[in-house]
């Protein structure tokens, strides 16, 4: 093993652990499910990212690409799937927030409200781009 592959099986190790802890710690401070997932999805994945690097130095490429397909599968049905979900439900509450001029700090904010809902559009788009890109280099 590499001294890369060390420092990625320190941080696989300690994302074991503190992973978690944060989530125990969310659930104590009596955080919404979409606080959780926003909050904790990163580091699940980070550790499987992790893992990868590490088991690359000891697999062969066969099997790496078998990993690499399930990490994939496993990043869709544990991160994409459940975020679309989320904006998909909160959506309609925040575009009725969007409607009252009391809820922006910054009038200009309310003025090009529209403005910037195509802008995150424009970034949902590109993100899911990215994503079948991902798929098409995976598969």
């Amino acid at each position: 093993m590499t001294g890369e592959a060390s420092v990625y099986l320190f941080f696989a190790v300690v994302l074991l652990f503190i992973t978690p802890f944060f989530i125990i710690r969310g659930i104590k401070k009596g955080q919404s499910l979409t606080d959780q997932f926003t909050s904790n999805a990163i580091l699940v994945i980070l550790f499987f990212v992790s893992v990868g690097e590490v088991l690359k130095t000891m697999w062969d490429e066969g099997k790496m690409e078998q990993f690499n397909q399930f990490l994939f599968i496993g990043f869709i049905l544990v991160g994409a799937v459940p975020a679309l979900i989320l904006f998909v439900y909160h959506f309609p509450k925040e575009m009725e927030k969007m409607k009252d001029p009391k809820q922006y700090k910054h009038p200009l904010a309310y003025r090009f409200r529209y403005f910037l809902l195509v802008i995150l559009f424009a970034f949902l788009g590109g993100a899911l781009f990215m994503l079948y890109q991902s798929y098409k280099v995976v598969f």
